[in-house]
């Protein structure tokens, strides 16, 4: 039996109730904006690259860094956790000279009816390498 603070011993039925309320999820009251949504996608290619020098990013619309996270090496998955609601820009960040499409995601997270709420995929497609330099002749 387990001993309360000035309650003297408990009784098992007390304890199996308090068991059975924890492991049920019912306790303090938690109102929706509590809830995590989680906002992923993919990095896809046609093509084979190194998904792991990608990074994802969640700005703020006022431009305040709120998250990053990097691609799952083998296929380019990425998962943000947002913890608040509001309006949002996913950025994808390759190295210099890769290029993508989209290059920003705008979010507007409600918690009802957003892709991400919806778990919805946010994809951003390789389009190709640029080259830059000079050529100079000797």
């Amino acid at each position: 039996m387990l001993v309360g603070q000035g309650a003297g011993l408990l009784g098992p039925a007390v304890v199996t109730a308090a068991v059975v309320l924890l492991l049920s999820g019912v306790g303090p009251a938690h109102g929706s904006e509590d809830i995590v949504v989680g906002c992923g996608g993919f990095v896809k290619s046609d093509v084979e690259i190194n998904y792991s020098l990608i990074e994802i990013k969640l700005y703020t619309k006022h431009g305040t860094l709120k998250y990053q996270t990097d691609c799952a090496p083998n296929n380019g998955y990425f998962m943000i956790p947002l913890y608040d609601k509001g309006d949002f820009i996913l950025k994808i960040e390759p190295p210099l000279g890769w290029s993508f499409e989209p290059t920003t995601v705008e979010l507007h997270v409600d918690g009802v009816s957003d892709i991400c709420t919806k778990g919805g995929d946010i994809n951003f497609v390789f389009t190709g390498f640029s080259v830059n330099g000079k050529v100079c002749i000797f």
